[in-house]
């Protein structure tokens, strides 16, 4: 096998992993009733609450803007979520977890959390620090890549 063959497989298997993981935190998603974007914006909202605006949330998620406003609206609708005006930009909002959108999300995302920490413990402390450190490097690499195509 050419050198060229051999990085091009193990390119497949990378994006392969990757969209493993995407499946399974997709079936995850919908088994609790919602949709990939769904969990994903619960997820920072939940991390950072109190903290985030739409547009922060779409552009660290990289969705649109009107995508992320659809599942906001359904979470302020349903009583999960509130907004206030930011003091320094009357046109931003923060949006926080109501107490009932608290509840909500831990009942949700702790158990997601539980399964990523297992799955994690998994790996020897030493294949931790080596994914890390791997990943990192790669991330940059490809980025660095993709950085001189645009």
């Amino acid at each position: 096998m050419r050198d060229g063959d051999a990085l091009r497989l193990q390119e497949k298997a990378i994006v392969s992993c990757f969209m493993e993981i995407d499946r399974a935190y997709e079936g995850y998603a919908k088994s609790r009733g919602l949709s990939y974007l769904s969990l994903a914006v619960l997820e920072m909202l939940s991390d950072n609450d109190g903290e985030c605006t739409q547009k922060g949330i779409a552009k660290e998620l990289m969705y649109p803007k009107q995508s992320v406003n659809l599942v906001i609206k359904g979470f302020m609708d349903d009583g999960y979520v509130e907004s206030r005006a930011l003091e320094s930009d009357k046109r931003n909002k923060v949006l926080s977890l109501t107490d009932k959108g608290r509840a909500w999300s831990d009942r949700i995302l702790s158990p997601l959390r539980a399964a990523d920490e297992a799955a994690f413990s998994r790996l020897s402390g030493a294949e931790r620090d080596a994914y890390l450190r791997l990943s990192c490097i790669y991330a940059r690499a490809f980025s660095e890549e993709i950085g001189r195509l645009v």
